[in-house]
Parts: structure tokens; C-alpha cells; sequence
């Protein structure tokens, strides 16, 4: 019994070895193939930080200067300044104290294919006569 008993655990241990080897062999194929692509990795990595050096930031910071530029200047020519608008207040208000008390009304008209802007009033002669029979006026234009 003594022997069928060392032979069980001689077998038991030979496989044991064996397969411990086995696994020791595979374990290594993984860590290397890992060891691979961490280099490959690493490599794409530095070209990349290789690629973008100073001479790239500079070009992105000379474009969002001139970004910040170009929307400067159509902010300041595009939008008119609170002086301006206050003043265009002031004369709409004047104008429609003045015109407090007339019967006239703003619209838009057609006139030769083009919409303009036109003025209805009571007066009987007109050259535009829509379909209810009002009578609009094209204010005089300079030219």
C-alpha cells in the first residue's frame, strides 16, 4: 500500500509540476504579448506628443486670436452703441408724439413686385388699393 501510495503521489506532483510549468509557459507568452503592446502603445503615444509641439499651438492660438479678432470688429461695426440707441429712442418717440391724434397705419405693401413699407390713412386718393378697399400710400423716397 505504501508503494501504490507513493506512486499516487509521485503521479499527483509529476502533474501538478507539469501543469504549474504549463501555465508558468503561458502566463509568460501573455505578460510578453502585453509587454508588446504597451511598447506599441508607448511608440503612438510620443509620436503624437512629438506631433503636437509648440509650432502646433502656436498656429491653434494665432487662430483663435484671429477668431476673437474678426468677431471684434463685427461686434463693433454691426452693433450700434448705446448712444446711438438711445437717440434712435428719443426720435421715435418724438415722431410718434407728433403723429398721436392722425389716423395712420404702418404696413407693407407691394409695389412693382418689390414689398415696401406703405401708410393707410383716411385720404380718398391712393395708389395702391387692396382688396378691402383701403387706400395705402408709398411715402416719398429720396434718391
Amino acid at each position: 500500500m505504501r508503494e501504490v501510495r507513493d506512486e499516487v503521489i509521485g503521479a499527483v506532483t509529476s502533474m501538478a509540476e507539469s501543469t504549474a510549468q504549463e501555465s508558468a509557459r503561458l502566463l509568460a507568452g501573455h505578460f510578453s504579448e502585453a509587454d508588446r503592446a504597451a511598447k506599441k502603445a508607448a511608440d503612438r503615444y510620443e509620436r503624437a506628443w512629438r506631433s503636437l509641439g509648440w509650432r502646433s499651438w502656436i498656429w491653434f492660438l494665432v487662430a483663435q486670436g484671429m477668431m476673437c479678432l474678426v468677431a471684434s470688429v463685427l461686434i463693433v461695426t454691426l452693433v450700434p452703441s448705446l448712444d446711438e440707441i438711445h437717440a434712435l429712442r428719443t426720435v421715435l418717440e418724438q415722431l410718434q408724439e407728433e403723429a398721436e391724434g392722425y389716423p395712420l397705419q404702418w404696413g407693407n405693401c407691394k409695389v412693382n413686385g418689390k414689398v415696401t413699407r406703405c401708410f393707410r390713412t383716411d385720404n380718398k386718393a391712393g395708389i395702391i388699393t387692396p382688396e378691402d378697399g383701403s387706400t395705402w400710400l408709398v411715402p416719398l423716397r429720396k434718391p
